[in-house]
């Protein structure tokens, strides 16, 4: 799974870079170094870079025939897959209705390049860190480390909107100000923190819920 996530971000990243490409069929045009604007793009970078993390001890636990993880990089790992937990939800919660009140499809956002960012890398780092990556438990202290993502963005998307692409900042390319609302940025800020800090707590306590699991049913003198 961190192999598959690596393959379909550097997939992604390839396709953003591409220019035999029609150029509507980027995000907003936007093609190159300017797909990272995106928290999609982002997340997905980042996921991946904490799948490459996961995979060398994966490939170290398999030559040495042991089973360990350090703190620090389940901690990554759970932070990434917090920021594209908060992707996928965005997307099937808010971008993809938003896009059928245009008059687009609701799976639009789901093709091309979008289907692995928006969906098979998400679910498939939930699935990895909640199921076949044991470690310590996470408690409750290290949400935090799954906020950060989000809150980082926020404090360069938030500015860059209200400047405005006009005087050099950016478009609001996400919609979160409902075509120029700017009054409504903060409840739609601390929306997004609250929505963040939920997925943070689920992930942590499904991990735990899915350790317990998993140890009861290894026998007694296993190790």
């Amino acid at each position: 799974m961190n192999m598959l996530v690596i393959t379909f971000t550097v997939y992604a990243m390839v396709y953003n870079f591409r220019t035999d490409i029609v150029q509507n069929d980027a995000w907003f045009g936007f093609r190159g170094f300017k797909c990272l604007r995106f928290f999609t793009v982002l997340s997905n970078v980042y996921a991946a870079i904490a799948c490459g993390i996961m995979l060398f001890f994966n490939a170290k636990n398999i030559i040495g025939d042991e089973y360990d993880f350090p703190l620090w990089a389940s901690v990554v790992k759970f932070s990434a897959t917090a920021a594209v937990s908060l992707t996928f939800v965005t997307v099937v919660f808010f971008l993809a209705p938003y896009a059928v009140f245009y008059g687009k499809s609701y799976f639009s956002l789901f093709t091309n390049n979008n289907f692995f960012m928006h969906f098979l890398s998400p679910v498939l780092c939930i699935a990895s860190t909640l199921i076949f990556e044991r470690s310590e438990p996470l408690g409750f202290k290290r949400t935090v480390f799954g906020v950060l993502p989000a809150v980082a963005y926020s404090l360069v998307y938030t500015p860059l909107v209200i400047i405005g692409e006009e005087n050099g900042g950016w478009p609001d390319f996400y919609g979160f100000t409902f075509g120029g609302n700017y009054i409504i940025t903060p409840f739609v800020v601390i929306g997004i923190y609250a929505a963040a800090f939920v997925i943070s707590v689920l992930l942590v306590k499904l991990k735990a819920v899915f350790a317990k699991k998993i140890a009861l049913e290894l026998p007694q003198n296993a190790e």
